[in-house]
């Protein structure tokens, strides 16, 4: 079980996008464990009931969201982190420069999200805003045009490993 405890200072410039984020986290790991449940189904033995309960403790000043799903692994975010870092593989393969950005979790062919490393990190625009202008596509809302003009997502996914790798072997 996952518990999220979030300090009531990190609510800085937009609240209801962090809840979102933090809730999202939530159902993230809801979904791995019923994806883990598919193959193994004593997965649910301790907890078969998938929940996420949100406790705003205002005494403290504090939020808490609780999950019945599993968290990512070390190595998952560590990947998250590293793509964050580099900025938004749209923004740098077109020349706009390193562009301040988030996570997109690739989706299947479900349009189910996909694991942790299926992501790649996209700017608000490319990623959220629904935009389709000449400067512009969002990913979100206007995946067929996206596509057309920045590239399939498993495309920018490889783009994004290997820019992952040069910049870990430039840290070391």
């Amino acid at each position: 079980m996952a518990d999220r405890n979030v300090d009531m200072f990190d609510f800085q410039a937009d609240t209801e996008i962090f809840l979102i984020k933090l809730i999202a986290m939530s159902s993230d790991s809801l979904d791995k464990i019923r994806d883990l449940s598919v193959m193994d189904k004593t997965v649910l033995d301790s907890q078969p009931e998938m929940f996420i309960h949100v406790q705003p403790d205002r005494r403290n000043n504090s939020l808490t969201i609780i999950d019945s799903g599993i968290g990512m692994t070390k190595a998952e975010k560590t990947w998250m982190d590293d793509i964050v870092r580099i900025g938004c593989c749209v923004c740098i393969r077109i020349a706009w420069g390193a562009t301040p950005g988030e996570v997109h979790h690739m989706l299947d062919e479900a349009n189910r999200k996909m694991g942790h490393d299926k992501t790649i990190c996209l700017c608000p625009s490319h990623h959220r805003a629904n935009l389709n202008n000449a400067h512009v596509v969002s990913r979100h809302h206007w995946r067929r045009e996206f596509e057309n003009r920045y590239g399939k997502e498993a495309g920018l996914l490889e783009w994004t490993k290997q820019a992952v790798a040069r910049m870990r072997e430039a840290t070391v």
